[in-house]
């Protein structure tokens, strides 16, 4: 076994808000653990790091822009981002692919096939928060017709598929995007290996790459979550809460409509395309916008049941596990990855969105048996949190490594001391070693 080393890169890390909650929460989540773990690692950032880490030695920004927010000449540089490459291609010099693992988390927002090229000489664990790596739109859906997509990525088909949320043009732009990944993308199947947090997504990516490594590594709890007894706030102000983007393929709409026929008392968390609709519908005190991940968590502590009601296959959903580890009952999409928990763990229930009223059913029937879940809230919870624990998740990313490539990513005998922020620039200019 090989002494190795572990780059993070992503577009972000942590949550800058309800948009980029999940996946940013989860991969900083991720390198957080294996760096008190003592693990050689180190985390490249492209445009968003929450300041009380940017300070560290082992983080290192690189000073870009999410492509998302109005920059100039966004569309081109999404397909291909000089930028990223002149920044990012430094900073890799020196450091040896024979035992360097790169775990790549997001990466359409900024960071552009322009860097993929550059990972080519290293070994790469591609961590599938969202289906980009082989679908245009990320999503394996089709919002036009709102329903899941089965068309073959990138055949003909799905080249001529209007499906993308913004419109042709956008897909397009996407394909492109999509097609100089392929072919900037060396390496051959024995160099990567994909990461996926559910068995769902797991199920549904080795079936479209074949060939290619697949492992599991669940997504871990916050540590916020793990300390103290379960929490139990006597009387819920909410019946139903949910949390994340308000936008149609998350079923919010669904949902809201059900709340609507059942006369119960429902708050959306969160921010997007829906938010006007909501208010309009069921009144401003419905709809409370994303004002932190700890409010978020606080929130959740009010509510009888919160709701992950995805109309897309989503690979996870963060918040079904942060309200079981709350002691909270859940009702989960059967599209959504996290409904594993449910299955495995009980304390909710799993409904199928193409099938009619199932919601309708599925949510009475959970609120008017509540007691029943929140009697059994706090062992659920703590199953929850043994089966996300920090340190499992850690230990799986460095048995992978292990496995895969025989390089030995773990604890070193003293961790680096934090620096002040004062010198980040100055980091941030040096490579990594």
């Amino acid at each position: 076994m090989r002494p190795g080393r572990l780059v993070f890169l992503s577009d972000y890390f942590g949550a800058g808000g309800a948009a980029t909650g999940g996946a940013g929460i989860a991969s900083l989540n991720s390198f957080e653990i294996l760096a008190d773990m003592g693990a050689k690692v180190q985390l490249v950032s492209g445009y968003f790091t929450p300041d009380d880490v940017a300070g560290r030695p082992d983080v290192t920004l690189m000073g870009g822009e999410d492509l998302r927010s109005g920059v100039k000449g966004a569309g081109l540089k999404a397909i291909y981002n000089p930028a990223s490459r002149r920044a990012l291609a430094p900073m890799l010099t020196g450091l040896d692919p024979a035992d360097t693992v790169i775990v790549l988390h997001q990466w359409t927002r900024w960071l552009s096939p322009s860097v993929i090229a550059l990972l080519s000489p290293f070994k790469l664990l591609i961590y599938m928060h969202d289906y980009f790596w082989f679908c245009p739109n990320g999503a394996y859906y089709n919002f036009r017709t709102q329903q899941p997509c089965d068309l073959k990525p990138m055949g003909v088909g799905c080249i001529a598929c209007a499906c993308d949320r913004s419109g042709y043009a956008q897909k397009l732009g996407r394909v492109a995007r999509q097609a100089l990944k392929t072919l900037v993308m060396g390496g051959t199947s024995s160099q990567r290996a994909f990461l996926h947090i559910s068995e769902l997504s797991r199920k549904m990516t080795s079936d479209l790459l074949p060939g290619e490594s697949h492992r599991l590594v669940h997504n871990p709890l916050p540590n916020a979550l793990l300390s103290g007894p379960v929490q139990n706030t006597g009387a819920p102000a909410y019946d139903v809460g949910y949390f994340g983007r308000l936008e149609p393929e998350k079923g919010v709409i669904d949902l809201c409509e059900a709340v609507e026929r059942s006369g119960r008392r429902a708050v959306f968390v969160g921010s997007g395309s829906l938010a006007a609709a909501l208010v309009a519908r069921l009144g401003p005190s419905a709809v409370i916008d994303w004002a932190g991940h700890a409010d978020a968590l606080a929130l959740m502590q009010r509510c009888r049941v919160v709701a992950l009601p995805s109309r897309w296959p989503e690979t996870w959903g963060l918040v079904v596990a942060e309200a079981m580890a709350q002691g909270r009952p859940v009702l989960v999409s059967s599209r959504a990855g996290a409904s594993e928990l449910v299955e495995r763990f009980g304390a909710g229930a799993v409904f199928d969105p193409g099938q009619p009223g199932a919601l309708d059913t599925a949510l009475e029937n959970l609120l008017r048996t509540s007691a029943a879940p929140l009697q059994t809230g706090p062992a659920a919870a703590h199953a929850v949190r043994r089966f996300l624990d920090p340190g499992l998740h850690g230990r799986r990313i460095l048995d992978t490594v292990a496995e895969l490539w025989s390089l030995d990513a773990g604890p070193r005998a003293v961790r680096p001391r934090p620096v002040r922020r004062s010198s980040l620039h100055t980091m941030a200019a040096n490579r990594l070693s």
